[in-house]
């Protein structure tokens, strides 16, 4: 493998392919785009356990919190499954990111299944607002009351994480949402215990925890995810990703306006 500054065009070495991904967190100063996040319930739940029964054996002395998912039904599941097995899941969002001033927004273009994202959320640096229908809630600026809408944004556009808690190899050259890319295979790393994993902001890809094989589309001249795809038993189990995208808009400040 040849070694070339990261955003010419030809391969990249491993080194320069985790300085792109670190440097990403600060290639851009606003983005804007629509963002699609898409999963096959059935598989996301065999990882999901599969995860923490291995997690379990790594590290038996770790505190774990497992929130319930299930493939049954909802009688079997205590009333709280997403849905049947088979079910597929899709969110579109209509998205805006000031990185300087901390600012993200979060539009619900369409949706699929029973997840109920919010249809409009707003977060400027320590407050968010969300509304769903005629509600609207908010933190009122309080640190340790968060709303997860707007990680998608994060996962993607900061992927200075994923050295950290994933090895990579070069797969190829792609192109996706206008973007030259190269495609990384990625596998997490079994080092890192889960309680590190979920510090990072954003990770590990805004996807349900768990799966084996990652595919990870970045962009080579900026570093930035455009899309990552997990495979669960050899299957396409998650999606994350760019469907547009725009670095460095100029975005109207309204777009951040309280709720």
């Amino acid at each position: 493998m040849t070694t070339e500054e990261p955003g010419r065009a030809g391969e990249l070495t491993s080194a320069n392919l985790v300085e792109l991904l670190r440097a990403a967190d600060t290639a851009w100063t606003t983005a804007a785009g629509v963002t699609r996040h898409w999963r096959r319930q059935d598989l996301v739940v065999r990882a999901f356990h599969r995860h923490y029964e291995q997690r379990s054996a790594q590290f038996p002395d770790a505190v774990t919190w497992l929130v319930s998912t299930s493939d049954e039904g909802p009688d079997e599941a205590g009333g709280g499954s997403p849905g049947p097995a088979d079910e597929v899941f899709e969110t579109v969002l209509a998205v805006a990111a000031d990185r300087p001033h901390r600012r993200r927004r979060a539009e619900l273009v369409s949706s699929r299944g029973d997840d109920h994202p919010a249809d409009l959320l707003v977060v400027d640096q320590d407050t968010f607002w969300a509304r769903t229908g005629t509600e609207v809630s908010t933190n009122h600026g309080n640190v340790d009351h968060g709303h997860g809408g707007a990680d998608i944004i994060d996962a993607l556009l900061c992927p200075g994480y994923v050295p950290v808690l994933f090895t990579l190899a070069p797969l190829g050259r792609m192109q996706l949402a206008g973007r030259d890319c190269i495609e990384l295979g990625a596998r997490p790393r079994t080092d890192v215990p889960d309680d590190e994993r979920w510090n990072w902001p954003g990770s590990p890809l805004d996807m349900i925890t768990g799966g084996d094989e990652f595919r990870l589309a970045v962009d080579v001249g900026t570093g930035i995810i455009v899309r990552a795809s997990k495979f669960v038993d050899g299957e396409l189990a998650e999606v994350t990703e760019w469907r547009e995208l725009r670095l460095d808009p100029a975005l109207p400040t309204s777009l951040f306006d309280p709720l």
